[in-house]
């Protein structure tokens, strides 16, 4: 390995290091997305076995809730994207969370396996700058002799 081919192994690594720290941010994104819809369907639940009526408390996030009286129990209104949001049975709007709560879980083990191929790359480029990196300091070092 030459100067050059040095200098750009290292500009590699480094590279790889950035793409690591972007992933890692998007998977902070995507465990966010996923707890608040897990947290969702979970309200949806305890929801969906009240009567018409009755009293209840309900997550507004950030560990807050609201004093509330069920006037639909069996319905509730979902976003659709672009701010648009419909209403649904409760079992639909279920649904709905679930499909997507799968399509987050499938996106975040795409970037986990993204990730750790980054990091394989990195390790073994790592590696191979460790062993040049060593064979020139034996050179060195015999011609110093």
């Amino acid at each position: 390995m030459n100067e050059d081919e040095i200098r750009a192994s290292l500009a590699t690594i480094e590279n790889y290091k950035e793409q690591v720290v972007a992933i890692e941010g998007q998977l902070e994104f995507v465990n966010a997305t996923l707890e608040e819809h897990h947290r969702a369907r979970v309200t949806l639940d305890g929801i969906s076995k009240l009567k018409k009526g009755q009293k209840t408390l309900v997550p507004i996030g950030a560990n807050t809730y609201i004093h509330a009286v069920i006037d639909e129990p069996d319905h509730a209104i979902i976003g659709v994207g672009m701010e648009v949001s419909v209403e649904k049975t409760m079992e639909d709007t279920t649904e709905a969370l679930l499909s997507r709560i799968s399509d987050l879980d499938a996106a975040k083990k795409g970037m986990e396996d993204h990730m750790a191929v980054i990091i394989e790359k990195a390790n073994t480029l790592s590696t191979t700058l460790q062993s040049e990196y060593e064979r020139i300091q034996l050179e060195n070092a015999q011609q110093t002799n």
